[in-house]
């Protein structure tokens, strides 16, 4: 039986550094963390199974196999939100980005134990030697207070810097989250997905 569909994030404005502060309500609780161009996986961890955001088996499950069992060792029956790296580029390729916990606690009873377990991946180049010699490994995913603009200015300048670096779209911009609520199939707007515009 395929697992129910991952978070679709609604789309909410593209990212440029004059927009740097993000159009959130201000009585709501939000948190923003890196988009990452890659494979959206459901990990399905009482059986290792990994599927794609559309229910099906992944075809490139095999590439993740060592993370998958890392994931696995710590959450033996959940469903897990991830994104695989490698899709469009080498950097980190095997390696998964665990994103969530799909239940129905709310965000910081759902990621804190991910952040316990699994190192932040900050793509320094120390970090990327590592992979280069470990293979695939699981990561847990940064995260920042988007209305913080300092931070998301911080942040839009290490991402475009390393995309400029590694001549690529590793980073395609942010996604924000609200923080008071449990983990929502399918379409929302309790996600919003802020994608990267480059000026010329």
């Amino acid at each position: 039986m395929q697992p129910p569909e991952p978070t679709r994030p609604a789309f909410g404005c593209k990212l440029t550094m004059d927009t740097l502060k993000l159009p959130l309500h201000k009585s709501q609780k939000w948190t923003a963390e890196p988009k990452y161009n890659g494979w959206r996986v459901v990990l399905d961890c009482s059986t290792g199974k990994c599927y794609s955001r559309h229910g099906t088996r992944l075809s490139q499950e095999g590439m993740f196999r060592a993370a998958v069992d890392q994931i696995r060792s710590m959450f033996c029956d959940e469903l897990i939100d991830c994104e695989g790296l490698g899709k469009r580029n080498k950097i980190a390729s095997g390696s998964m980005i665990v994103l969530d916990r799909m239940t129905d606690q709310d965000y910081r009873h759902r990621t804190d134990p991910i952040k316990l377990m699994f190192p932040e991946f900050d793509g320094t180049l120390d970090q990327l030697r590592l992979l280069e010699n470990e293979g695939g490994l699981a990561f847990s995913c940064p995260s920042i207070d988007p209305r913080d603009t300092d931070d998301v200015s911080n942040w839009l300048t290490k991402m475009k810097a390393f995309n400029d670096e590694h001549d690529c779209i590793f980073y395609e911009g942010v996604v924000a989250k609200r923080t008071d609520t449990e983990y929502i199939y399918g379409d929302t707007d309790t996600w919003r997905k802020f994608r990267f515009t480059y000026k010329s």
